[in-house]
Order: structure tokens, then sequence, then C-alpha cells
């Protein structure tokens, strides 16, 4: 097992680089065994190889593999520039930005299953409305397929990280039954998709992510230069770290699925509902 403690620290540069596709500069540690990650802040990330079972791989990746969602609003992961005013109907101009489909048919594919918050709602459904996603209700055998991964990422999470999984729980448990798991509301799926430097947003603050990869890919690896990390993450492997740093995808070829767990920042509003 791999205890790694590094001393970069490049914060600044980190944050300026976002919007830009990562490259092999970016990097000094490569890790792809089981380890424990510490940066000067504390630890960052626990990899865990080969952690799913091959039965959760093969219910998994179907449901992956079905994700048909352009990327049309998360343009800090989809390239500097990339997000423009929607044109209307009318051919006149809107004020809401989206990533237009010239641009979305470049990039990959991206669903969420499980659990949405704190939409503003009408007077009928109330202040927070708390709903399940799209995708889960057009297709809930989708969130049944996941979920022996989900279950499996839980449990690690539990078993390696006692401390922030219980933290995490404990902030979401209001909730209820607006979780897929104790410590994890939501499941974000993207097919085929190398994201450029982002921080995750609608996260919990202080939250903590599980991400596993499916497929059948080459590269790919996830990339944190402020640490100078890269994660060679393959098939079946779980990663689990804090997603508010700066990170993004070296270049892959052949199909790649990935999946990150995490809890929505206002999920515990929903009170259980």
């Amino acid at each position: 097992m791999l205890v790694l403690a590094t001393n970069w620290d490049f914060e600044r540069e980190a944050r300026l680089m976002i919007g830009e596709f990562p490259n092999y500069s970016h990097y000094i540690h490569k890790i792809e065994e089981d380890a424990w990650v510490f940066t000067r802040q504390g630890l960052f990330a626990r990899f865990m190889p080969e952690a799913l079972s091959p039965e959760a791989i093969r219910l998994a990746r179907p449901v992956m593999q079905a994700v048909k969602t352009r990327v049309t609003n998360r343009g800090n992961a989809a390239a500097k520039g990339s997000m423009m005013p929607r044109i209307k109907k009318s051919g006149l101009l809107s004020a809401t930005n989206e990533i237009p489909p010239e641009v979305n048919r470049l990039l990959g594919f991206s669903d969420q299953l499980g659990y949405l918050d704190a939409k503003k709602g009408s007077k009928k459904r109330g202040t927070h409305f708390c709903r399940r996603t799209g995708l889960t209700r057009r297709h809930p055998g989708y969130l049944e397929g996941i979920m022996p991964a989900v279950r499996r990422c839980d449990q690690l999470f539990c078993e390696e990280l006692p401390e922030q999984y219980a933290a995490q729980v404990a902030e979401i448990k209001s909730a209820g039954t607006f979780r897929i798991s104790p410590a994890f509301s939501t499941a974000n799926l993207n097919r085929d998709w190398q994201t450029t430097y982002h921080t995750d947003k609608y996260d919990l603050r202080d939250g903590w992510i599980a991400l596993f990869a499916l497929g059948d890919y080459e590269g790919g690896d996830l990339v944190v230069p402020r640490y100078r990390l890269r994660f060679n993450l393959r098939p079946g492997d779980v990663l689990f770290f804090k997603p508010h740093e700066v990170h993004g995808n070296l270049p892959f070829s052949g199909e790649r699925l990935t999946a990150v767990l995490f809890g929505r920042e206002h999920i515990a509003s929903c009170g259980g509902r």
C-alpha cells in the first residue's frame, strides 16, 4: 500500500487552469496502486483498485452505457468560452446561457440518477421541490442497476474513512428517503466525456465523493493540478476525494464510463418527505 504525502501546493495556478484540458506536464505523482494521499491540508484521497465486484460491474455497465443526454449546462467542465446565449425560437438571444448544439456534439453525455434538491417550486409544490431526477423518473430500473456498486462504495466509505463518512451521513440524514445510500443522494453518470479542469458544483461544501469507472478504454486519468496528482482509474477501481479541488481528465480512447456519487448541498432540506 502506498501512503503519499505531497508538499506540492499550486492552488492559484490550478484555479487559473479551469476550463483548460489537462496534459501530461501537470502532475508529478502517478497513483495506480492502493493508496492514501495526504496534502498539507490533511487527508485528500483514498484510492482502491479493483474494489467493485464483477457482478456490480456487470449490472452497472449497461445503465451507464444508456446515458444519452448531451452536456448543455456544464461549461466549467466543457471548455472556456463554451457557454453562449441560447437562441430562442424567435431567433432572438435569450438571457440564459448554454453550450450550443454545435459544441455539445463534440462532447460526451451526462445525466443523473437519484435525487435533486432545493429547486424553487410553486405554491403547490412548496419552496423546496425535492424530487427524483428526470432519468430516475423515466427509467426507475436504472437506479436499481447501479445500486450494488453504490452500496459497495458506501460500505468502503464507512470502513476506510469512518470519520468523514459519519460526518457526511449526519449532514444528509434528515433527507430521509431522498438518498440513494446513507452517504450519497445522487449519482452523476458520464459517458465518453473528457472534462476540462473544473470544480464540482452542488456538492456538500465539505463533502467527499466516490468515483468509479467502467468500460473498455485507454487513458482518461484524473489529474489534480494543485497537488500534482494523477490517478490511473481503471474499470472497477474506486477513488474517494474532495471534489471542490480543481480536477479534470487526460485524453482517452475507447468507451469510458464514470459514476460520481455525492451528497447534494441542500438535500437535507428535503426533510425526508
